[in-house]
């Protein structure tokens, strides 16, 4: 969450799709002697063996699973922009924009559905799925032209509603082109320069829009645009430009239509850059803050989803520290539940003043280099490729650390840093396998080399750098 522009405008780590994860079937030929048969069913007594098919799983299967790990693209969808360097990173959610002003730039124009049909061609060539923001009003729907992210004139909802309707019409799955199932409405709303002062009109605005979508596919999954939810206007830590009251507005707007909130909207969205740590240091406490928002209004059960997960880097140090918070705070969305998180971005934002590309080196490339990664991406492949298919058990809880417990089928995937001071932690294994960001991986047996115990004890002892996520699993 930042103030900006959204535009007027990747080793050999193999690449997880979800289809995988499905249990693959084959058939398995067991001998079954006649002894070995119920009477009732018994084979005639010159036959002595019976062929039984029964169904192989050969991988554990999870399906209600879907992955979290997801990338912001906005405005293009190509190998230029890192589609393919994402791809291989193991994103395979896109966090990207559908504008209106590209699908209607004049009023009752027909609609021009070629970027969004490029995006998603695209995005689907890489197996890899698209959740829309639908963004960017054309001047003549909004209030103040010059503002294409803030509030429609009145008589304009119908249109939006037109234009979201036919989108979603198209992108069904029975049209001839893949199906979108995520919608989400005009980036950081909370915002004073987009919805902030707005929230009664914006949430009758998005019921018309949620009733379009969902009477097109009835699969849909439809959200408000993320919010910002830091940096507000009457902020003791950082005042900024975003309206506290906005969400919990939005969603007392909702609960007087009919069916109340949770019929218009499958999920909450939220945005994280980490600036505001004195309130939350991580992104699971920003995660508590938004649920009991959404608990008093009566959603609390609605999945929630990081748009925007970001950290800024800068040189040196800071890119450490960028790449440590890549493992860091997808372990603690993880943690607090959160479906999707979706990296902010590919690139570091250059469309910025030279004093502010500091604060906006987001991306895990510098620049827009493809030749040039930051260490935040090789963390980001090595989290997606140990995490991805895992689901939150507990906190590890051992002392001076952080630490999760994930379970990935039968296994349990542990990551861990130490809080300050190096320390060590035992894993009740013969033998664990570590896994730094870097993506160097170490065996090590109870009692060998770098088992910090020494002896042969039915566990191994691990050294925890301070800051420094490591990841530890079974031995293969």
């Amino acid at each position: 969450m930042i103030d900006r522009p959204k535009t007027t405008d990747q080793s050999t780590m193999p690449k997880k799709n979800v289809a995988w994860r499905l249990a693959t079937a084959s058939l398995l030929l067991l001998s079954v002697t006649q002894a070995a048969v119920p009477a009732a069913i018994a084979a005639p007594a010159l036959q002595t063996n019976q062929t039984l098919y029964l169904p192989s799983v050969t991988r554990y299967s999870d399906v209600s699973y879907q992955s979290p790990f997801g990338i912001s693209m906005f405005d293009a969808v190509d190998d230029p922009r890192g589609l393919s360097a994402m791809q291989t990173a193991g994103a395979d959610l896109i966090f990207t924009n559908f504008r209106w002003v590209d699908l209607e730039p004049t009023q009752d124009a027909v609609y021009d559905f070629s970027s969004m049909d490029a995006k998603i061609a695209a995005a689907t060539a890489k197996s890899m799925q698209l959740v829309v923001l639908f963004d960017h009003s054309p001047s003549w729907a909004t209030i103040d032209p010059n503002n294409p992210r803030g509030p429609l004139k009145s008589d304009m909802y119908d249109d939006m509603a037109d234009a979201v309707g036919a989108l979603a019409s198209r992108y069904n799955g029975m049209n001839g082109f893949p199906r979108v199932d995520y919608w989400l409405f005009f980036g950081e709303p909370d915002g004073i320069y987009s919805w902030g002062n707005a929230p009664t009109q914006y949430a009758d605005g998005l019921a018309s829009a949620s009733q379009a979508i969902k009477s097109a596919n009835s699969l849909a999954k439809v959200m408000p645009g993320a919010v910002a939810y830091e940096r507000f206007g009457d902020d003791e830590y950082s005042p900024g430009p975003f309206v506290r009251s906005f969400l919990p507005s939005v969603f007392a707007r909702l609960n007087t239509k009919p069916g109340g909130a949770s019929a218009y909207i499958d999920g909450v969205a939220f945005n994280d850059f980490g600036l505001t740590p004195q309130r939350w240091p991580t992104l699971r406490d920003k995660a508590t803050s938004v649920r009991q928002i959404m608990a008093a209004a009566g959603i609390g059960h609605l999945p929630l989803v990081v748009t925007e997960l970001s950290r800024s880097s800068q040189g040196g140090v800071a890119e450490i520290s960028q790449a440590q918070n890549v493992i860091k705070q997808y372990s603690y969305g993880l943690a607090a539940g959160i479906s999707q998180m979706h990296w902010f971005m590919v690139f570091d934002m250059l469309n910025v003043p030279p004093a502010d590309l500091a604060a906006n080196a987001f991306g895990l490339f510098r620049g827009t280099n493809l030749n040039s990664a930051k260490p935040a991406y090789t963390a980001y492949r090595v989290v997606a490729e140990q995490l991805d298919g895992a689901r939150y058990q507990r906190d590890l809880g051992a002392p001076g650390t952080q630490g999760f417990v994930f379970i990935d089928g039968p296994e349990q995937v542990f990551v861990v840093w130490a809080n300050s001071a190096t320390t060590n932690v035992a894993f009740g294994q013969g033998c664990a396998r570590t896994i730094t960001r870097m993506n160097v991986a170490t065996q090590i047996s109870d009692g060998g080399v770098g088992d910090r115990d020494g002896t042969v004890n039915g566990q191994v002892s691990v050294q925890v750098a301070s800051n420094e996520p490591l990841i530890v699993r079974a031995c293969q």
